[in-house]
């Protein structure tokens, strides 16, 4: 792999899942004033985003300076995800309920930090309220789109994130996270499945030895 796009693709995976949100107080934002229709369409996501259990897909990760991966992840409520990386990216990704492991398969090296501290969280968390949990700053709609942008209350759990669906019929489609650096990584989900039975052997934290044979 090219050192520059190693470097690029390294930087945006960890800017975007691995490491922990960048300190932002909920205070400082302000709720969205929503019109009657769009507060009904930001109840239909928090019923359907509770209602999903699992997501199996491909997705696509583009981000603002460049950087491009293709993978597929795994989402199993609550707090478990697995992101598996493309070649030439060597990189993998597992939460498995508690910790979130970044995996460097390339300089064989593995890194931990708690899932709750990192805009991931929020993908997999079993129960979300947008009253209590997260405030709705934004909201958009275009065509068969439509968009929010969420700031997390909870402690650790601060940051800002877009969650973009698909509205005919409801379906998740998107999320983008802006790193410290202003970077914005956007991860698209292509042909998603949802609610379909997940292997727990996906979610386990190994060394990474066991990690290598495994991917190999």
């Amino acid at each position: 792999m090219p050192k520059l796009f190693s470097a690029l693709c390294l930087f945006v995976l960890l800017a975007a899942l691995a490491t922990p949100a960048t300190p932002v107080l909920a205070q400082e934002f302000k709720p969205a004033a929503l019109t009657q229709e769009e507060q009904n369409w930001v109840n239909r996501i928090e019923t359907y985003l509770n209602d999903i259990k699992t997501v199996k897909s491909r997705f696509a990760q583009a981000s603002s300076n460049g950087a491009l991966a293709e993978g597929s992840v795994y989402l199993k409520k609550p707090g478990r995800m697995r992101f598996e990386y493309d070649p030439p990216v060597p990189v993998l990704l597992i939460a498995d309920g508690w910790w979130l492991g970044y995996y460097d398969l390339e300089l064989e090296q593995v890194s931990h930090t708690l899932l709750s501290s990192t805009p991931a969280n929020f993908l997999v968390e079993e129960k979300i309220s947008f009253n209590k949990d997260v405030i709705v700053t934004g909201f958009a709609r275009q065509k068969n789109f439509l968009s929010l942008t969420l700031v997390g209350k909870g402690e650790g759990q601060e940051g800002v994130m877009t969650v973009s669906f698909k509205t005919n019929p409801l379906q998740l489609h998107q999320w983008s996270v802006t790193d410290a650096q202003g970077v914005v990584t956007d991860v698209t989900l292509l042909e998603p499945k949802f609610d379909i039975p997940l292997a727990k052997d996906l979610f386990v934290l190994n060394d990474i030895a066991h990690i290598k044979r495994s991917t190999q």
